[in-house]
Parts: structure tokens; sequence; C-alpha cells
């Protein structure tokens, strides 16, 4: 077997939707934070429910698409999470600074054409 996993921070981190919506409906996790536990490689009770429900599928016979070990896994069905997770990370921190920033600030900072002035910065203008 030429089993090469994945590289945290470079491939995009699989995740079995079917499993998310089993810990919805059997723990009451929701989804989108499961999602970003997952994918920020968390170790926590979100994840860890997650990787014991994969296994068990696993076990069972069933087939996941987030099984990077079958040979039909498609790692390019995964990189649009990996890419809305960096978005949501910049939006949150950019959510959590105290200044107040245009629309166009905000998309220059996305996309990281400038860079956030520090607090001492502000102070000496």
């Amino acid at each position: 077997m030429n089993f090469k996993g994945i590289q945290l921070g470079v491939d995009p981190v699989p995740i079995d939707d079917s499993i998310l919506e089993s810990m919805k409906k059997r723990f009451n996790i929701d989804e989108s934070y499961a999602r970003k536990c997952i994918q920020a490689n968390k170790h926590n009770h979100v994840s860890a429910s997650y990787y014991l429900l994969f296994k068990e599928k696993i076990k069972a016979g069933e087939k996941s698409n987030a099984d990077v070990r079958q040979p039909d896994y498609n790692a390019e069905l995964f990189v649009h999470t990996a890419k809305s997770l960096k978005r949501e990370k910049v939006k949150d921190k950019l959510e959590n600074t105290s200044i107040q920033i245009e629309e166009e600030e905000f998309e220059d900072l996305k996309n990281n054409k400038i860079k956030p002035e520090s607090s001492k910065e502000r102070s000496k203008s």
C-alpha cells in the first residue's frame, strides 16, 4: 500500500459530513464548531468523538470519502474547506481588533496587501 497520509498545515483535512451530522443528532454538537476543531487539529472532546466515530464507520466496513487510505481518495474534495477556514481565521482576527476599518481596507488586509497597524503606530499619528 502506498499510504502517504496528510501533512497538517499543507494538505486539506478531510472531513466526513455524515459523521458531523451524526454528532449533531447524537451529541448535539454544532457542525461548524466540530469542523473548525477538526481542521485546526484541536485535541478536545469534539475532535476525539469525530475520530472515534470515523474509526467505527471504517471498522464496520462502510466507505468514507474522507478515508485517505482508500485508492479512490480525492483531496480536491476538501480543498475549499481549508481555504474557508483560513478566511474565517482572518475575519475572526479582524473582528477582534479594537479598531474600526473600512470595507476596502478589510479586503486589503484579508488579501495580505497591507499589514494592520500596531497600537504603538496608531498612537504616534
